[in-house]
């Protein structure tokens, strides 16, 4: 791993060459997942093979960039940046990248504002397609306005029970399911925590993807191979995700980075030997903004290419030039460290020349073969 010394410079298009994609309701036969730009939080996009649509998060608790945050260990002046162009996504560029499409389904992991604040700006007369809506938490753990907006919505199950299956693609061939699998894991922390937040596992044929939400690792021990030997069980008795000792069930081929890719207590060594994903990525918010949690983390980083280097993740590893060249992640309050990039580790926040830039992530797949790839969203 080689640090890159420049102060805040990354090869990438002009920021102005590349604008945010419109969805188009027609289709076009396979699943596309975007990961959206959103800083501090989580938004996840599934367009089905038909067209319609399915939203898992949608929040932030940072809209704007407000100055570049120091290159660890470099003396990289901060500016205090006024330009509309430091903005994450902006409420504008939600609706037009939704275009004509349907949202049929909306899950919300759990009740953490930087999950669902964003799902107000949706335009209101989207909300008369959607089937039903499935929330991790109580309706109260939510605020007053998450509230209201949940109520236009025709049916909201709150907790759903363990192993609860949802197709959200009519007419797909293989089906496209969603799969609860975790749900109030923890019982020494009961409640709308992050050891409590409902993970979902999507299945498209061979193709899989796993969002935890910020599912922690709680309250679990584990022998030297990282084996669970003593889980905790759910509040309505059902097994927590982490009982499951064989890497078949939560096994995916995509992983969305654990509470925006915290450490130590979210995406342990044990829980990413689970899951055995080949690309992981995660929404970002570089240091130096008020609020910031150093998300993702760069010690995360450094694990996941350790195991990865002693064949223990397989993560996708290569021999050219990636579709990202740098990571970015972490370190300190307002410092972060931009470091070379040859794994199928993703971000969707960088620095270019003294600019935030924007990426989404977005993964196609016809249900064998898939492709993730980040792009520049504006």
């Amino acid at each position: 791993m080689i640090a890159i010394i420049l102060c805040c410079l990354l090869s990438v298009l002009p920021y102005s060459e590349q604008k945010a994609p419109v969805l188009s309701s027609k289709g076009d036969g396979e699943l596309h997942i975007y990961a959206l730009p959103v800083g501090q939080g989580d938004g996840t996009v599934i367009q089905c093979p038909n067209g319609d649509v399915a939203i898992v998060d949608l929040g932030s608790s940072t809209r704007k960039h407000d100055t570049i945050p120091v290159l660890e260990k470099k003396p990289c002046k901060k500016v205090k940046l006024d330009d509309e162009s430091h903005y994450y996504m902006k409420d504008d560029e939600l609706n037009g990248f939704l275009g004509d499409t349907n949202i049929k389904y909306v899950f919300i992991t759990h009740a953490d504002i930087d999950h669902y604040n964003l799902f107000a700006k949706i335009d209101l007369e989207r909300l008369t397609t959607v089937s039903e809506a499935y929330a991790g938490c109580e309706e109260s753990d939510y605020n007053k306005a998450m509230q209201d907006w949940i109520k236009i919505l025709p049916k909201t199950h709150y907790n759903p029970i363990l192993d609860t299956v949802v197709s959200i693609c009519s007419g797909s061939k293989p089906p496209v399911n969603v799969k609860v699998m975790a749900i109030n894991t923890d019982t020494f922390n009961p409640g709308c925590t992050n050891s409590n937040s409902m993970a979902l596992r999507l299945e498209y044929g061979e193709f899989s993807l796993f969002l935890p939400g910020d599912l922690e690792e709680a309250n679990y021990q584990h022998d030297a191979d990282g084996v669970i030997t003593s889980p905790t069980k759910g509040l309505y008795g059902e097994p927590g995700v982490l009982k499951i000792v064989s890497d078949r069930i939560i096994k995916s081929t995509v992983y969305r980075l654990s509470h925006h890719g915290a450490w130590p207590k979210a995406n342990t060594p044990y829980f990413l030997k689970a899951v055995q994903p080949q690309y992981v990525f995660s929404s970002s918010q570089l240091p130096g903004t008020s609020g910031t949690y150093n998300h993702p983390n760069c010690d995360l980083y450094y694990e996941m290419i350790k195991m990865i280097k002693n064949k223990k993740l397989p993560i996708t590893t290569y021999s050219t030039d990636p579709p990202q060249k740098n990571y970015y992640c972490g370190k300190e309050k307002d410092r972060y460290r931009e470091d070379e990039n040859k794994y199928g580790i993703f971000t969707t926040a960088a620095i270019d020349n003294g600019r935030l830039v924007n990426y989404f992530i977005e993964i196609d797949s016809d249900g064998t073969d898939f492709q993730v790839t980040p792009k520049l969203w504006r």
